[in-house]
């Protein structure tokens, strides 16, 4: 999902519903697992950090775009990953 979250700001031109329904499922997925199983919930913080750097590489190849425009630490809080109201504004 991060890596949808980062072609969504950096990739501005290409957005899509496609895109946004993505976003949207794996939301949805990722908020029943924990409300089936809330233990993972106090490691969502370092799964997120332990993910970037594969995220930010499966936007780079989505992408085709150079690795110097996309960020080297994640630029989105957990809070706004895991919210629906959440869509990253331009880079």
């Amino acid at each position: 999902m991060i890596a949808h979250l980062l072609k969504w700001q950096i990739q501005h031109w290409r957005r899509s519903n496609s895109w946004r329904a993505t976003i949207r499922v794996q939301r949805t997925t990722i908020e029943k697992l924990l409300r089936r199983n809330p233990g993972p919930k106090s490691r969502l913080e370092e799964a997120m950090t332990e993910s970037w750097s594969e995220a930010r590489d499966l936007a780079i190849a989505a992408t085709d775009l150079p690795d110097e425009q996309f960020p080297e630490s994640c630029p989105f809080s957990l809070a706004e990953v895991l919210s629906p109201e959440f869509w990253p504004d331009l880079a």
